[in-house]
């Protein structure tokens, strides 16, 4: 049985699989054109239309029978999609939730499961990531001085988050914005992990941290508008379906889901997956009074 209903009998076999729970409505305009995904935006954010290897998100448009190197054209409306000149209904049915659903969680069955990923992770993480803020060695991997720049600047960023003041946190998250390398820099990959992270703890233990999300949200916005809407999408504990996939595992599987689910997450980009768990992993470190 089809997901949604289609309005143009021209486009039989075009079908809406998933649309993300934070879209908004509007016309949107290119940003940017990739094999699995075409990037929209509205000035604000970024909306995509992906294939199903990408999967869920709360900005994400699946559609199946679709060229995306032919669209062109995006526009919602009163819960009506419209893809170049093809129109489809948005039914309920196909609409992805973004946000956690916990149960009943084990705390030491969490804590067990976070020193397991840190020690996954500094051995699977991208070799130009910042693994290196969880092993010393992964340095090594950086031999120019621009790159060796980077790695005192990362550090120092991280040092400062972790004084556990709010303005030493915005000098941490100031120092971290915007540099890297690729679409998304590492530093603002990891402040959405950070993010993310914080978010999670929140629901496990109740204490607010929305202050702290707003400022560190506030602080690390920059130019890139990609970078930007994951950070909004962190800060609103909004996860696209692998990063909710991987948190359900932390909280509720063995070793191996975790494992593979580490695995998923650092497919996205060269080092981006990498970098947001690596700031996952220090959202859960002691930073002074503020978490």
């Amino acid at each position: 049985m089809s997901c949604s209903r289609k309005l143009d009998i021209k486009n039989p076999r075009v079908e809406l699989v998933s649309f993300g729970d934070s879209i908004p409505n509007g016309t949107f305009t290119i940003h940017s054109r990739f094999r699995r995904t075409i990037n929209f935006h509205n000035n604000e954010l970024i909306i995509s239309i992906v294939n199903e290897e990408i999967g869920d998100g709360p900005l994400n448009i699946i559609v199946k029978g679709l060229d995306l190197q032919k669209v062109h054209f995006l526009n919602i409306y009163n819960n009506i999609l419209t893809i170049n000149n093809i129109q489809i209904l948005i039914n309920e049915i196909v609409k992805y939730s973004s946000r956690l659903s916990l149960k009943a969680i084990s705390i030491s069955k969490f804590t067990d499961n976070l020193a397991f990923l840190q020690t996954a992770l500094a051995k699977l993480c991208a070799p130009k990531s910042l693994g290196f803020l969880l092993d010393e060695k992964q340095k090594m991997n950086f031999t120019s001085g621009f790159e060796k720049e980077f790695v005192k600047r990362m550090r120092a960023g991280v040092e400062l988050i972790l004084e556990g003041t709010m303005t030493s946190l915005e000098n941490g998250i100031s120092t971290m914005k915007g540099c890297g390398f690729g679409l998304t820099p590492s530093g603002d990959d990891f402040i959405s992990g950070l993010l993310s992270g914080l978010s999670l703890k929140q629901e496990l233990f109740g204490k607010d941290l929305s202050e702290v999300r707003n400022a560190i949200y506030n602080t690390a916005q920059g130019e890139n508008l990609i970078s930007n809407t994951f950070l909004y999408l962190a800060k609103e504990g909004l996860f696209v379906e692998r990063f909710k996939n991987f948190i359900n595992s932390l909280l509720y599987k063995g070793q191996e889901e975790i494992y593979t689910n580490i695995q998923k997450m650092l497919d996205v980009g060269e080092t981006s997956g990498s970098d947001m768990l690596v700031g996952f992993i220090f959202s859960f470190k002691k930073a002074g009074d503020l978490w």
